[in-house]
């Protein structure tokens, strides 16, 4: 299992990257230039506000969806076995 400090690397390395993505630059800019804040859950960039939902129990991997709405209601979805099962 990854130690805390590589997990804080991947959760911020993927809001930063989400926050890219959403903006439609992807990785084409500096992740440097993009703040983001445990406090309240969200990024910034370019004077813009991002929030996010991260994808639960996904094993050694940190994805997360980034939107410019606050408290964003997202349901998360698998499929497994020939069915689309919720996540939870």
């Amino acid at each position: 299992q990854a130690d805390k400090q590589t997990v804080w690397f991947y959760d911020i390395w993927s809001k930063k990257e989400a926050i890219l993505k959403g903006e439609g630059i992807g990785l084409g800019t500096d992740p440097a230039e993009i703040s983001v804040s445990h406090t309240f859950g969200g990024g910034k960039y370019s004077n813009k506000i991002w929030y996010f939902s991260p994808c639960p129990n996904i094993d050694s991997y940190s994805l997360q969806l980034c939107i410019s709405q606050s408290n964003p209601n997202v349901s998360w979805y698998q499929w497994q076995d020939g069915s689309i099962l919720p996540l939870r």
